[in-house]
């Protein structure tokens, strides 16, 4: 078969629709609206297109008014980002998913849909990442939502209060940021349905490999795809997973709102996801073992791990978590330290980048009070443990060995 005879999806030839046409047309319409392929690509391929095209405008009607499937316009759907959003699903057990350009867009998106509007109660976790306290803060508190907090560990305080306040919306952190405490996180879904609420949970520290909320009731369950399931720290995103009878109006508020994932980073982040599991598992050896060198190391206190059996929530990891594993964050204190020894303990490290992010290949450490927590006041520090000499670090996959002789090295640099 000569070339001229290929099917007309491998046809490489003179676009026969351009003739006649002028140089400028054909350079903005050749090759372009040609058919879909027949057969599938391996891997999913980066749709950048903004807007979709059909044959005849009864079509496109059909498919506003829902009578037809399809992508219309960027924003209400892409197949690039479908593809990861049925990917992340599965991978949360059920429900359907919504991508968002970032884990606090979909922590606000997710917070909104829940029914946290004018006249709400929002019930929220004392201990939760310092950038999702100020929007809700800053933001939803200001539309009218009465915003609680609360200590999410002492489960009797917390139903009480439930029980006398009647939240409409529960939020909370499984895995909390930075702290590392473990919530009970179906105790506490049990007590918020008992009075009406709706619970949305913001897993990204825990992340699927760990424990999966959404099995255990959760209503909404929201990731930074940006740290673990991603995990390459070249892509920013976020998502929502939530019940079928709950999606059109999460699908309604995330795209008129707009801050709907980009294509490019959902392709980014459907590669990283082939090898979450491989990155998760090592990780977290990683880290039991950094953690117990970190918990007899002279220069560090409190060595919070869920993994180790001084953890005050170990019981309940070893509970809600997959057997053996307790993540790959891992935090402490610098023994009788400054903010000032903190950073040049951190900056004396070769191995551990000095980044406000987690979830990557690579180790990250950094100095809680000075980056993700900074906006929270002296005292709402201290309620939930952060202090001018504790030290948060996400554990790669890099080789133990190596990693200790890293700390090892910067911890006596602090004595120099």
């Amino acid at each position: 078969m000569n070339k001229s005879e290929q099917p007309e999806e491998r046809y490489r030839g003179f676009d026969k629709r351009m003739e006649g046409m002028s140089l400028c047309t054909q350079c903005i319409h050749a090759g372009e609206g040609q058919k879909a392929i027949s057969s599938f690509a391996g891997t999913t391929p980066l749709y950048q297109a903004v807007s979709y095209y059909y044959e005849n405008n009864q079509d496109m009607s059909d498919l506003l008014d829902g009578k037809r499937s399809g992508y219309s316009y960027a924003r209400w759907g892409n197949p690039t980002n479908v593809a990861l959003e049925s990917a992340l699903s599965t991978m949360i057990g059920g429900g359907f998913t919504l991508t968002t350009a970032s884990g606090m867009a979909a922590n606000f998106l997710a917070i909104q849909a829940a029914g946290a509007h004018q006249g709400k109660t929002l019930l929220v976790s004392q201990e939760i990442y310092g950038n999702t306290y100020d929007i809700i803060k800053n933001s939803i508190e200001k539309f009218g939502v009465r915003c609680l907090y609360a200590d999410f560990k002492k489960l009797d305080e917390l139903q009480h209060l439930m029980q006398k306040e009647s939240p409409d919306v529960v939020f909370f952190e499984v895995l909390t940021n930075p702290m590392l405490s473990v919530i009970d996180a179906p105790q506490v879904i049990e007590m918020a349905h008992s009075v009406g609420a709706k619970v949305v949970i913001d897993n990204t520290f825990a992340s699927p490999y760990l424990y999966r909320p959404f099995m255990d009731g959760a209503d909404y369950e929201v990731h930074s795809l940006t740290k673990y399931i991603n995990g390459h720290g070249d892509a920013m995103g976020g998502s929502v997973t939530c019940h079928e009878e709950d999606f059109s109006q999460l699908e309604y508020l995330g795209c008129t709102q707009g801050a709907i994932l980009s294509a490019s980073n959902a392709q980014l982040i459907l590669r990283g996801l082939k090898t979450f599991v491989l990155r998760v598992r090592q990780q977290g050896e990683n880290a039991k073992q950094l953690a117990a060198f970190l918990n007899g190391h002279p220069r560090v206190c409190n060595t919070r791990f869920p993994g180790l059996a001084n953890h005050p929530a170990h019981e309940t990891a070893s509970r809600l978590f997959r057997p053996g594993f307790f993540g790959g964050m891992v935090c402490f204190d610098l023994k009788d330290a400054s903010r000032e020894m903190c950073f040049k303990m951190i900056d004396a490290m070769k191995l551990a980048l000095p980044a406000g992010s987690l979830g990557d290949v690579f180790t990250l450490a950094l100095h809680p009070a000075s980056t993700t927590h900074h906006s929270l006041t002296a005292e709402q520090k201290q309620a939930v443990g952060i202090k001018e000499n504790t030290i948060r670090v996400s554990v790669g996959i890099e080789e133990i060995e190596d990693l200790i002789a890293d700390f090892s090295q910067a911890f006596d640099q602090v004595n120099e």
